[in-house]
């Protein structure tokens, strides 16, 4: 009996000791290897595959929508600068109004069908003794510059209630020479050994510009400033610099010439007594029906198309078809012509 307790004793110790190594026993049944660091730690779930090198700064940083795509390169002043709509534009001139005449000593305004408004004789202080008036135009204020005179001119200004005048650069012994041009209220003249005579009417500041000659300048019906150089090359030039743009496909030039609104040349020679149109592409030119009058020394074409040739004692309105043509005699050979753009 009592060896028997004692057997049943030791079964039941046996069976508690399993029970607690079961419990407590690592290779069995220990959460930690099959649960721990290993398998859900950092190395699973960490920085390696959620960090910065999956949604970082190199999938959505800078690199793609930083500066190189939307920089100045792409909007900056290459494309909308000082070349596309800056100084080289001499500036809209509007309807024209008169037409301004230099003959003998005196300035003569017409109106556009050819009636005289106004005769004008400039004093003798302005301008050169013995010698007659040459260019004439008009600037932005609506005063009138003449270039007065030939070996020693004068560049006289009417600004409709008295003369001024000042010395300028430049001898015309020549018919070619002594042409004015205004780009605002700058007026520029041309002159044997000089490319020109600039003078601002509002600063009364006179300069000179060096760097080749030219014979006739032109602000366009179209805004822009053109030139006839003493190698026969018609060239458009920089309003601000007067550096040359662009030399047209016209060879040679004619001695005189006037721009369309469209930029297409029209000019004459000084003894042919007809009207030539220059094709922009170079093709040859049309030339007009004899416009009775020979010695041109000055054209100009208006915005709307209207043209006046002067010379040989004569004005000559007509338009760029040459369909009708109003003729004035002149008390003197010599006479230069253009139009004004303010009301008189």
């Amino acid at each position: 009996m009592l060896l028997r307790r004692q057997l049943a004793g030791l079964v039941v110790a046996l069976v508690l000791l399993a029970s607690c190594a079961q419990r407590a026993g690592l290779p069995d049944g220990g959460e930690s290897i099959d649960a721990g660091t290993p398998d859900s730690g950092a190395f699973d779930a960490g920085a390696l595959d959620g960090g910065a090198l999956d949604g970082g700064a190199l999938d959505g940083g800078a690199l793609d929508a930083g500066s190189l795509d939307a920089g100045p390169l792409d909007a900056g002043p290459l494309d909308a600068g000082p070349l596309d709509a800056g100084s080289l534009d001499a500036g809209s001139l509007g309807a024209p109004r008169t037409i301004l005449l230099t003959v003998g000593y005196q300035l003569n305004i017409y109106d556009l069908a050819g009636n005289v408004l106004q005769t004008i004789p400039v004093p003798a202080a302005h301008r050169e003794a013995g010698e007659g008036l040459r260019g004439v135009a008009e600037d932005a204020a609506g005063r009138i510059h003449i270039f007065a005179g030939t070996f020693n001119p004068r560049l006289a200004t009417w600004d409709g209630s008295a003369w001024t005048s000042r010395p300028i650069g430049g001898t015309a012994n020549n018919v070619h020479y002594g042409h004015v041009a205004t780009v605002g209220n700058v007026v520029l003249s041309t002159g044997m050994n000089i490319a020109f005579t600039r003078y601002d009417a509002d600063t009364q500041v006179t300069d000179y510009v060096m760097g080749g000659e030219y014979v006739d300048v032109v602000h366009g019906a179209d805004g822009r400033l053109y030139a006839v150089d003493a190698f026969d090359e018609t060239v458009e030039l920089d309003a601000g610099t007067l550096a040359r743009i662009r030399t047209l496909p016209i060879s040679p030039s004619p001695d005189l010439i006037g721009v369309d609104v469209s930029g297409v040349v029209h000019g004459a020679w000084t003894q042919s007594g007809q009207l030539f149109t220059f094709p922009a592409n170079g093709s040859t030119p049309t030339m007009s029906s004899s416009l009775g009058i020979m010695d041109f020394e000055d054209i100009d074409v208006a915005t709307d198309g209207t043209v006046i040739f002067c010379g040989g004692g004569k004005l000559v309105i007509t338009d760029l078809g040459v369909t009708h043509v109003v003729t004035k005699t002149l008390p003197f050979t010599d006479a230069f012509c253009s139009f004004g753009y303010t009301p008189r």
